[in-house]
């Protein structure tokens, strides 16, 4: 057990972390590691040490059973049920998916040459699925290991962070600068915006044109 606590705080990171909140004066033993062995943040992911708290309760859970299993007839009979039922309860099963609706407008963006981006800002796995079908070039987007300068590239920007959801952006309500945010936007490149329908009304005080919309996501036009 001892090992199954030392996975689960190492897991934590390397500070404090709480209900999607940071506390960054809080040093946890991953921050202590990395201070001592730099090369440890390359890793990218501590909650990879959880399997240490697989391994301890297991081992623990192996000492509890033989423990009863040993006392008596009775107690292996209670060890056979509990090892049934965790068997029935991690038995192979079909995983439980969705499918993703792929609308025209996407094939139809894939068809549209020129050197333009794409900000989308709906969820990160839709991102990627939109992304595989209009096969532009996209503002943020989603990577198993992202460098913080890169998160601050759009976090500091205050176009595109208005846009962005958390915990990058700020999601904002409305933009208190149509004209400059229109004019970052060409800036940038970006001649479609897809978002979810939901947060239409921030783009509201833009010349934008509506490409699309259904009851999930829309797809805006920059004008040039």
């Amino acid at each position: 057990m001892a090992v199954a606590v030392t996975g689960a705080l190492l897991a934590l990171g390397p500070v404090l972390h709480i209900g999607g909140a940071l506390y960054p004066n809080i040093i946890m033993p991953d921050g202590l590691a990395e201070a001592l062995f730099p090369s440890l943040k390359m890793s990218g992911l501590p909650v990879r040490f959880a399997w240490m708290t697989t391994l301890g309760v297991s081992v623990a859970a192996g000492i509890g059973a033989t423990f009863i299993a040993n006392r008596n007839r009775h107690g292996r009979l209670v060890v056979v049920v509990l090892a049934t039922i965790g068997l029935a309860e991690h038995w192979p099963k079909p995983l439980i998916v969705t499918t993703m609706s792929r609308p025209a407008i996407l094939a139809e963006l894939g068809n549209t040459p020129g050197d333009w981006a794409v900000l989308d800002t709906t969820s990160w796995s839709r991102q990627l699925w939109n992304q595989m079908n209009h096969k532009h070039p996209i503002i943020g987007g989603y990577l198993s290991r992202v460098p913080s300068s890169r998160w601050h590239a759009v976090s500091d920007d205050p176009v595109l962070a208005a846009f962005v959801p958390r915990p990058v952006g700020i999601q904002a309500d409305r933009l208190s600068e149509p004209s400059k945010a229109l004019a970052r936007l060409r800036e940038l490149q970006i001649r479609f915006i897809i978002m979810d329908v939901s947060r239409v009304g921030l783009i509201s005080s833009l010349d934008l044109v509506r490409r699309y919309q259904d009851e999930e996501m829309a797809v805006f036009e920059v004008p040039s």
